[in-house]
């Protein structure tokens, strides 16, 4: 997990890459199903037991309004490399398996 922690710290200062992380405090009102938004013509959404692959404009619209909401809340830049090196910090001090 460090290593990984570390390839999003390297991530970061790409001029070409924009991460934001939303903090474990934040309050999240809806369940969160991994899904990513390819074009405003295909959405697909990881489920546990397979992809299901989402191309009605009106249910792609509703993975965008998901996704522009979780990226209000999230942190951008010095505070999400923050997040990371606070991540990786606790991982040192308590152990990879904590």
């Amino acid at each position: 997990m460090r290593a990984q922690l570390h390839h999003l710290q390297t991530l970061l200062r790409l001029p070409n890459v924009h991460l934001g992380i939303v903090p474990a405090h934040i309050r999240r009102y809806m369940p969160m199903c991994g899904f990513f938004i390819v074009d405003d013509r295909y959405v697909e959404v990881e489920t546990f037991s397979a992809i299901v692959s989402v191309t009605q404009p009106s249910e792609i619209a509703i993975y965008a309004k998901v996704f522009d909401h979780y990226a209000r809340l999230a942190v951008y830049d010095d505070q999400a490399r923050a997040l990371i090196a606070d991540a990786a910090d606790d991982l040192k001090q308590h152990g990879e398996t904590a």
